[in-house]
């Protein structure tokens, strides 16, 4: 008697169940199983994305960030690693939806600005016990300054012919070069370079916290050819909670450690 009572209790159960799935439209059937992705791109600079070669996996201030925004929206984000340069294509051309990403005028025809994220600080270095940086002129007279290929510095630089400049792939090639001797100065974000300088066993040390270039904001942005625009607000709100609860200082600290404060200008 009592295996029987819980074979109709399962019966009922099995019942009820298909009713629920039966009074579901199609189109929730669909959505279900279907979720929209959405493919955001995480900037391929360390520490703000890259490959962590001790366990192979994805890791990078942006890459939490990121991660925390999809938990917050309940969306679909899948997190692609994009070299600097593929970043600017993929957005123009719309075969990624979107990232963080230095903010930049000249991307303003082909991109949407959700939410401001973090303001990065731009500084120009040398090696202690080289030739001293103490203001912008100085990167006249100092030698190849090195940057990264794509990286939009300031409107002066930029159009300064009168540095040397050389252009890098990578903030980690550059921080190579700069202790090889091969470059004499990199201008970057402090933050890389102050991360870089952690990592890497270098012969010589680098001079933080060097000379202000000025600071660059990084947003999350949209291409303007994405299918995915219709969350923008989702996304924005989630984004300005975040920045009001300083999630991703916090995220900064976590990569970049104590140091992290002490460079803060």
């Amino acid at each position: 008697m009592k295996e029987r009572s819980q074979l109709k209790k399962l019966i009922q159960a099995l019942v009820v169940g298909v009713c629920f799935y039966c009074s579901l439209s199609s189109s929730e059937l669909m959505a279900q199983a279907n979720q929209e992705e959405i493919l955001i791109h995480v900037m391929g600079v360390k520490p703000f994305g890259f490959i962590d070669v001790n366990d192979q996996t994805t890791k990078g201030i942006h890459y939490d960030i990121i991660g925390e925004l999809a938990r917050r929206t309940n969306l679909k984000i899948k997190r692609i690693l994009l070299p600097y340069p593929r970043i600017w294509s993929g957005l123009q051309t719309g075969t990624h939806d979107g990232g963080i990403a230095w903010r930049s005028s000249d991307r303003d025809g082909f991109v949407v600005y959700v939410h401001f994220v973090f303001s990065d600080h731009i500084s120009a270095f040398v090696l202690k016990g080289r030739k001293k940086l103490a203001k912008y002129e100085d990167l006249y007279t100092v030698g190849s300054v090195g940057f990264m290929r794509g990286l939009s510095i300031s409107e002066r630089f930029n159009q300064d012919d009168n540095i040397l400049k050389y252009q890098i792939r990578t903030m980690e090639q550059s921080v190579l070069m700069l202790d090889n001797g091969r470059i004499d100065a990199v201008v970057g974000s402090i933050y890389s370079y102050l991360y870089l300088s952690n990592q890497i066993k270098l012969r010589h040390e680098i001079d933080f916290p060097g000379i202000r270039m000025g600071d660059r904001e990084q947003w999350f942005q949209m291409s303007k050819k994405s299918k995915m625009l219709k969350y923008v607000p989702r996304l924005k709100k989630a984004l300005s909670a975040m920045v009001r609860e300083k999630y991703p200082e916090r995220i900064y600290e976590k990569y970049l450690g104590p140091s992290f404060s002490k460079i803060r200008y």
